[in-house]
């Protein structure tokens, strides 16, 4: 398994409040520089003090991603819902790297805004 470093990340959900997530630095690296590369939003959570972990019933926002011509897809936690709106489908790249650590250039397939949250049955 590939070595990973994980750091703390700011995650704006979608009623504002900024919460700290645990991301592999090779992911928040993108943030968008070379078009069409996507960016992950967010920024760094370190020295934040006080911060508040991110709740295990809030599904993050996501963008569904796939390799071309391949059969790898991956999805991509997008920290801020500006980033998000700014994903174009079908154009938009990000690189995922697989278990092994082996990048893959994935475009965007879709998008995945945050789920509800605190609701059970329906």
């Amino acid at each position: 398994m590939a070595v990973r470093n994980f750091l703390a990340w700011r995650y704006t959900a979608k009623d504002g409040t900024v919460y700290v997530r645990r991301a592999d630095s090779r992911m928040t690296a993108q943030q968008g520089d070379n078009d069409p590369d996507g960016a992950v939003g967010g920024s760094s959570a370190a020295g934040l003090s006080p911060y508040r972990e991110m709740a295990r019933n809030i599904k993050p926002r996501h963008a569904i991603c796939k390799e071309a011509g391949a059969a790898f897809r991956g999805n991509v936690v997008i920290y801020t819902k500006a980033a998000l709106d700014a994903l174009v489908t079908g154009t938009t790249t990000f690189l995922i790297y697989d278990a092994g650590g082996t990048a893959h250039t994935c475009v965007v397939l879709d998008t995945v805004d945050e789920g509800a949250r605190g609701v059970i049955g329906a």
